[in-house]
């Protein structure tokens, strides 16, 4: 990956490791014997929805896994359960429609489970942002077990956002004159989340094909999330200094971040005005 670097500063990291290595063609007592394993593919996920009295729903992912799987033949029942430590309450917050699925060699052992946000009575933000904890209570199948492990299902409560539109952008730096951007394009990539076209004193398109960063709007305060310059094209950090802010009366955006270099990182606030 490329490495941007202000001043053309030059840094060199070295990586020390260690490894073992395994022969892949020693035989490995007992690695195929044990039992496959069936739950959730992954160990987080977040469902997010404007509190505008709708349900949204989403997929989690689930599977069965093992060194065995190739020789699996019948179907797997897994059942699924919502952990006493979730702080989501069932039927307010979310819902289960199925809390059993059928996974089959058809599908290699892979399926998603259901689950529905819900909005009506809640007004964002809330205070505290409520957690849902699963997992896989139970399995059958042939040498089939359930993992047992926790997925948590993070909800996020958003407020209705709008922020995608063309601004006349200054950006204030700390390392010399404001940048001006009189046409800077904002495009929505999900509910509340946003990708502007620009960072800092460049211009679009003048270090990647695609140098704009991305922010979430969560009832007009604005995050902007730890990334890579230019969507990935380079590895220099990207990263909120302070929350930034919508205002509801003018529209006008606030977004302050950070773009680090070899040199010393470069703090900027941008103020975005609509046209």
């Amino acid at each position: 990956m490329k490495k941007f670097n202000y001043l053309f500063t030059v840094l060199i990291v070295t990586l020390l490791f260690t490894s073992c290595l395994v022969d892949d063609e020693a035989p490995q007592d007992g690695n195929d014997q044990g039992p496959l394993v069936a739950g959730f593919s992954d160990g987080s996920a977040t469902i997010a929805g404007i509190t505008n009295d709708d349900e949204y729903t989403f997929d989690l992912r689930v599977q069965v896994k093992g060194p065995s799987i190739a020789e699996m033949q019948g179907d797997v029942a897994l059942t699924i359960g919502v952990d006493a430590s979730s702080t989501a309450v069932e039927g307010f917050n979310f819902r289960l429609d199925q809390t059993s699925i059928t996974l089959t060699r058809a599908n290699n052992y892979l399926g998603t489970l259901p689950i529905t946000l819900l909005t009506e009575g809640i007004t964002a933000p809330v205070d505290v942002d409520p957690v849902i904890y699963l997992k896989a209570t139970s399995a059958s199948g042939d040498n089939v077990v359930a993992n047992g492990s926790l997925i948590r299902v993070d909800i996020a409560y958003l407020c209705n956002s709008d922020l995608a539109g063309t601004y006349f952008l200054t950006t204030v730096r700390d390392n010399g004159p404001d940048a001006i951007f009189p046409d800077e394009e904002i495009t929505e990539v999900d509910l509340g989340y946003y990708k502007t076209e620009s960072i800092y004193r460049w211009a679009v398109g003048s270090i990647a094909p695609d140098q704009g960063f991305n922010f979430f709007d969560v009832c007009n305060v604005i995050t902007v999330p730890d990334q890579d310059l230019a969507q990935g094209f380079y590895s220099n950090d990207v990263y909120q200094t302070l929350p930034g802010s919508v205002d509801p009366d003018t529209g006008v955006l606030i977004i302050n971040y950070a773009v680090s270099f070899g040199s010393g990182d470069v703090t900027c606030t941008g103020t975005y005005v609509p046209l």
